[in-house]
């Protein structure tokens, strides 16, 4: 990969090299709450090449721990076997009997060495923060930090609590992120209090928001954008409501007709998805797309391509919302939420 082409998307999107080779480039930038993985590749003939650019964000506790996995096996590892670690499906990474650490991202299809030279900063940060994944752990097991941490999530100092658990053990290493903004409550830590408390019903505004965008449907009946992606509502618009609400560019039910569904729809989810459904809100004005995603109809990436099709791909706002949708895979994985 050239260099020139390095360091425009190095600058774009603020991040540095990890792996490079001939045909592309994985680059890595490190935000408060995520590692952001960029990967460029260049493709075409000898005449014409061109740049081709993907993107994903992981959760520093997703990587980190599996990391600290990956480490704490190599003195088990009697045979000197190559070791592999998961994190999430877009990526794995391996170490080989030379302790050498290697990366395997989906869209490539196949491993990368990452070089000392160039990647060594990355192993420290991961390194840094696999420590932090330590001292997460250790401290759960303190009551002094266990309280401390249901104090900073305003739950009640005595119920009974999983402290051993991921999900936990991803708060406490939040906690530990953001020690100094005593006052912000970010990531995991600001989703899974909810699922303690979640009822099982909607509140009146989020169901009005939810009636709202579904009634303005047919404002995108006759576009492009609408015809492509018009199978993606109807998958969902079947599954989850037992009498059709809309009918593009037809006459639509009443309001009325339209919050009876959404009652019903919300309450098939589990309580996860229903916090994760009201917090997308938000981000995602395609109610229906985001349901077929949560049923597994649709891919996060497939969503995240639609949220973001305005936006330019290094800006802030398709970089919030990739980070949003991140972070609401990581919860649901972690909360064992799927339908």
């Amino acid at each position: 990969m050239d260099q020139f082409s390095i360091d425009i998307v190095s600058s774009d999107y603020k991040v540095k090299p990890v792996v490079i080779q001939e045909d592309f480039a994985i680059l890595v930038g490190v935000r408060p709450l995520f590692f952001h993985f960029v990967v460029i590749q260049s493709e075409g003939s000898a005449n014409f090449r061109h740049i081709k650019t993907n993107q994903f964000h992981l959760h520093k506790f997703d990587l980190a721990s599996e990391y600290f996995h990956l480490k704490s096996r190599v003195e088990k590892n009697d045979k000197k076997e190559r070791l592999y670690i998961k994190s999430r499906d877009c990526l794995q990474m391996s170490l080989d009997q030379e302790m050498n650490y290697w990366m395997t991202l989906d869209f490539l299809g196949f491993e990368v060495k990452i070089e000392r030279d160039t990647g060594q900063w990355f192993l420290d940060i991961l390194e840094k923060e696999m420590k932090r994944v330590i001292s997460s752990i250790k401290n759960l097991s303190a009551r002094e930090h266990q309280v401390e941490l249901l104090e900073k999530l305003q739950l009640p100092v005595n119920g009974e609590y999983d402290f051993e658990s991921i999900v936990w053990r991803c708060m406490q290493f939040e906690l530990n992120l953001f020690a100094r903004n005593k006052n912000k409550i970010r990531g995991i830590s600001s989703l899974y209090p909810h699922l303690l408390k979640v009822n099982g019903e909607l509140s009146e505004i989020d169901l009005n928001r939810i009636a709202d965008v579904l009634d303005l449907l047919d404002q995108f009946c006759n576009c492009e954008f609408c015809r492509e992606y018009a199978a993606m509502f109807d998958k969902a618009h079947n599954l989850y409501f037992p009498q059709k609400i809309y009918i593009r560019g037809k006459q639509k039910f009443s309001l009325k007709k339209i919050k009876e569904g959404v009652r019903l729809m919300y309450a098939r989810l589990s309580p996860a998805d229903q916090i994760s459904l009201i917090y997308l809100l938000d981000y995602s004005p395609f109610i229906l797309i985001t349901l077929s995603y949560f049923n597994g109809l649709e891919t996060e990436q497939e969503l995240i391509s639609l949220l973001c099709r305005d936006f330019q791909p290094d800006s802030k706002e398709e970089q919030k919302t990739r980070e949003q949708i991140s972070l609401i895979s990581w919860f649901r994985k972690i909360a064992g939420t799927q339908i």
